[in-house]
């Protein structure tokens, strides 16, 4: 709740920077374009095998764009939506983890309330390009908390590797 909370102000926010050519330019947005460019197309919409191509090859989150678009068209309020709900999801899950490594409710509520409101994730949960980021920290940590914390080893692993998908 704290990490929705904290992030509300952002579905004012409009589409600028990155947002710009993800979206309001990306062809493989419109319901006219196949849905199997998304997968031989880049992040951006260009042909994945063309000389200027990014290489950026993100096509859930690209598919997840196309869905707002279905839904909202270019209103940014829908697609900065997703980024918070994603976002508190990821912090429940994150919270989960703790539970899991550290045993301990209070400690996994301090670290899950901190991480949360951190303003480190402000860009992740703001910049909607920045979708795919909590895309996978939710698989990554939905997988960890799967693991049901039998391999402590592994859920340090996967926190680790989480992490940074936010930054």
């Amino acid at each position: 709740m704290a990490g929705v909370l904290t992030y509300l102000n952002t579905l004012q926010c409009g589409i600028v920077f990155d947002d710009n050519a993800a979206i309001k330019t990306n062809q493989d947005l419109l319901p006219d374009t196949p849905w199997v460019n998304l997968f031989t197309h880049d992040f951006w919409g260009a042909d994945i095998t063309d000389a200027s191509s990014h290489k950026s090859y993100r096509p859930l989150c690209v598919a997840t764009f196309r869905l707002n678009y279905l839904l909202h068209g270019l209103e940014p309020m829908g697609y900065h939506l997703v980024n918070v709900v994603l976002h508190g999801v990821v912090c429940l899950l994150y919270a989960t983890m703790c539970a899991l490594v550290s045993r301990s409710v209070w400690q996994s509520l301090v670290a899950g309330l901190l991480f949360a409101v951190h303003p480190i994730h402000t860009e992740a949960v703001r910049a909607l390009v920045c979708i795919g980021c909590c895309g996978d920290l939710v698989l990554c940590m939905h997988a960890g908390s799967w693991a049901g914390g039998q391999d402590r080893a592994a859920l340090c692993h996967l926190l680790h590797y989480g992490l940074p998908c936010l930054s």
